[in-house]
């Protein structure tokens, strides 16, 4: 059923060329679907660009811990999980710096202090990261 519904809306979204907004949690249906991919921690977009790209060559934490936990249809294929550990900040009061920072397995002291927002990775426009690191 899920299918069926994914491949009607990309009909339609070639037959009368609309642009869709489709937020999920199954990053599978997120590269099958989208050109562009924004990857949400708390609220927040942490990286954004071509969908390709960001499955491709992720560069905010986040995005990697999240690609090293979706599985991959191929037994032969050992992927190395990037566990997250820490506590997930109160959505509440976040507080200042990058929200990811309690979580991150490359955080530094400035990285609790130091708001970066989405900037280009590289020069590339197209591929945006929320990371005082990149």
């Amino acid at each position: 059923m899920q299918a069926q519904i994914l491949n009607l809306l990309m009909d339609l979204q070639a037959e009368y060329n609309l642009g869709l907004v489709y937020i999920t949690h199954n990053l599978s249906v997120a590269r099958k679907i989208s050109d562009k991919v924004g990857v949400m921690y708390l609220g927040t977009i942490v990286e954004y660009g071509d969908a390709e790209t960001i499955f491709e060559d992720p560069q905010h934490p986040y995005t990697q811990a999240l690609l090293s936990a979706n599985p991959i249809p191929d037994p032969t294929v050992d992927r190395e999980r990037i566990p997250l550990e820490g506590t997930i900040p109160d959505p509440i009061d976040i507080g200042d710096g990058c929200r990811f920072a309690p979580r991150c397995p490359e955080a530094e002291a400035r990285c609790e202090t130091a708001e970066m927002g989405l900037e280009p990775f590289e020069g590339d426009p197209d591929h945006q990261v929320d990371c005082i690191k990149r």
